[in-house]
């Protein structure tokens, strides 16, 4: 108890970083015995920080915003893209048989996209169902108004849904 004492007021008046640097330096030269000593000195401290659980089920609910909203984004540009591409065609003046084929696969692209978004915005729905998360809120955050509305002939691809689906579900459950 004596030797306890004496040893406290030795390293009295450290900051944290000497005391681990004389722990680092006793472990290295094997005097372990003395490294626990110091160890023992070291102040303890209790910390308060919120529920984990709540604070990793947020940072899921923001990660899964933002992958919708990445994916929401990409797909629209793209669709705009074939569909800005299509109307150019269709209203050109003097339009080969090559540019209408061109045209023809831009339509099919603007539809491909389409049912991107229409099946991403599917998927969407069905996680926020089975985690009781309200989707108004995930598209509010991720900027995205309400679902997408179809303008061309685009329909919801199984299985693009399935897989977005997983993917939301994985990123909710902390999978990803």
């Amino acid at each position: 108890m004596k030797d306890d004492r004496r040893l406290a007021r030795l390293y009295d008046g450290l900051d944290p970083r000497e005391m681990a640097t004389l722990v680092f330096y006793h472990l290295s030269a094997g005097n372990v015995v003395e490294a626990d000593r110091i160890s023992d000195l070291v102040p303890m401290k209790v910390y308060r920080l919120p529920d984990p659980e709540h604070t990793d089920h947020f940072e899921r609910l923001r990660r899964l915003t933002l992958y919708f909203g990445l994916e929401h984004w990409r797909y629209q540009s793209c669709c705009h893209a074939a569909e800005g591409a299509m109307i150019h065609f269709y209203h050109a003046v003097n339009i080969s048989e090559a540019d209408d084929d061109i045209a023809g696969e831009c339509l099919e692209a603007w539809q491909m996209w389409e049912s991107r978004l229409l099946s991403l915005d599917a998927a969407i729905e069905t996680v926020c169902s089975k985690h009781n998360v309200d989707v108004a809120t995930v598209r509010h955050q991720a900027n995205i108004e309400g679902p997408y509305r179809v303008l061309g002939l685009g329909k919801v691809d199984p299985h693009l849904l399935a897989e977005m689906t997983q993917a939301f579900d994985k990123v909710l459950e902390g999978n990803s």
